[in-house]
């Protein structure tokens, strides 16, 4: 096979060599040239498309390796020969290529000087949402099953060496880093997980570098913290306010009181009917018995109760500094903050009457 290969490369270049003497312009010597290629390399058999992947900085030799491996080519000389006639080795990109049923040698060196044309899928995660919504919009745009991801997540399973955020085995809520994500299509649960955990390692890298005075609790209290206020206000200039007053509750042993937290619980109740954030808690659901009921319990949950943004996580890292105790929502979504509980009946009676 080796030596055939070598055989039919002399001859397209006898013939390549010949065409050139003889042409009265290149497109005539190309296609001469194109002749050899299909007298000594026959278009393959292949009767649907052919995965190709080409690693980044792979020389010509590997990718003529790869082609005779997904059978595309007979001969890595030959396509060597090609390559060097064309002038193209250092052309051909990197990617993933799916190459069409009865593409010819020289189609196939066409397709690789272009580059990668595969269709890619983009799924954006907003700030906020917690592990269920977030496999069931993978699940949405063909990227994973919802069942393979909560299973990794829960689990805590991650092939990411030095993702030192969380001890082994623990379940991964709250790192699953917010962000619009482009991948290919089936791009898998395993794979989709490292993704967005890579992603979070850098931005919190990023505000703890910003912030290097920050906060001296360990990385998970804070992303558990900062899952918390993602979910009580919208409004990015309050975050870091709503951070002073939880964590203001927290120096004096204060139940944080905060209704996302029961929200989050009240999934894990029988009956529920699988809401993940119940409107308009009653009384009855502030004394559901769950430890993330932070108005029950005192400190932080177990856990992060959704996936904060970079905002939050900034918010956390640099809370502002104040005396207050309570805060309630107005009408326009925004917060009246208070530092006696007094103040704060003043404002409830205020702003929801």
């Amino acid at each position: 096979m080796r030596l055939a290969g070598v055989v039919a490369g002399l001859v397209l270049l006898v013939v390549a060599a010949t065409a050139g003497v003889l042409a009265a312009s290149p497109a005539v010597r190309d296609a001469a040239f194109d002749a050899a290629i299909r007298w000594v390399e026959p278009v393959a058999p292949a009767t649907e498309f052919t995965p190709l992947v080409i690693p980044e900085g792979s020389s010509g030799a590997a990718i003529a390796d790869r082609l005779v491996a997904a059978r595309l080519v007979r001969s890595p000389t030959v396509l060597r020969l090609v390559l060097l006639y064309y002038g193209a080795e250092r052309d051909l990109k990197s990617g993933r290529y799916a190459i069409p049923p009865g593409a010819g040698l020289r189609a196939i060196v066409d397709q690789l000087r272009a580059g990668a044309a595969e269709e890619t899928v983009s799924v954006t995660i907003p700030e906020g949402l917690r592990s269920e919504e977030i496999a069931a919009l993978l699940e949405a745009n063909g990227v994973a099953l919802a069942a393979d991801f909560l299973r990794l997540v829960r689990a805590g399973t991650s092939s990411r060496s030095g993702f030192a955020w969380t001890a082994a085995g623990t379940p991964l809520e709250g790192f699953l880093f917010p962000d619009t994500y482009h991948v290919p299509p089936a791009y898998g649960a395993g794979p989709f997980l490292e993704l967005v955990l890579g992603n979070f390692d850098r931005n919190l890298a990023r505000e703890m570098r910003e912030k290097p005075g920050g906060q001296s609790r360990p990385v998970r209290e804070l992303v558990t913290l900062a899952s918390i206020v993602e979910r009580e206000t919208p409004h990015q200039a309050e975050r870091p306010v709503v951070a002073g007053v939880f964590l203001n509750r927290l120096d004096i042993d204060m139940p944080l009181g905060a209704d996302p937290t029961v929200q989050f619980a009240l999934t894990t109740v029988a009956g529920s009917g699988g809401e993940y954030w119940k409107r308009d808690l009653t009384l009855e659901d502030l004394k559901v018995g769950s430890p993330y009921n932070t108005y029950t319990n005192v400190g932080l949950p177990p856990g992060p109760i959704c996936n904060p943004g970079a905002a939050s996580l900034a918010a956390v890292l640099a809370p502002a500094k104040s005396s207050y105790l309570f805060f309630v929502a107005k009408p326009d979504g925004t917060h009246a903050f208070s530092t006696t509980f007094g103040e704060h009946q003043f404002n409830v009676a205020r702003f929801q009457p």
